[in-house]
């Protein structure tokens, strides 16, 4: 899904230091965005990409149910020309995408939200 190179937040504040910034504050918004939704009742960031056996809603794709029903759905519409080739795989892998960025929300090894203050050294001329 884009992400294969993605680094550990220890490795951003390294980049950032070595190429001359000060790191200010650094931070995962994530946890302080969950717990304070949680709080109000909210959902967690990665709520949407959580199973549902809700028919209507798209978190049913990611039951066991609806991932072979989905893909089965967008095959037949393959083969009947309305959607292009390819579409059912395309899906499998975004699904596959999806629950891996989840499961590292859960675990707490992967944050969609980490934040870096840094100041610029001023430039001498």
């Amino acid at each position: 899904d884009g992400l294969p190179d993605t680094a550990h937040t220890h490795e951003m504040d390294a980049a950032l230091n070595q190429v001359g910034f000060t790191l200010i504050e650094t931070k995962d918004i994530a946890i302080e965005m969950t717990e304070k939704e949680l709080k109000a009742g909210g959902k967690t960031w990665y709520h949407p990409l959580t199973p549902s056996y809700n028919v209507l809603s798209q978190r049913f794709q990611f039951t066991p149910v609806g991932m072979p029903l989905t893909t089965t759905l967008l095959k037949i519409l393959e083969f009947m020309r309305l959607a292009p080739t390819g579409t059912s795989k395309v899906q499998t892998m975004l699904q596959q995408g999806a629950i891996g960025l989840a499961k590292g929300g859960e675990q707490g090894i992967f944050t969609p939200m980490y934040l870096c203050v840094a100041r610029k050294p001023l430039r001498k001329e």
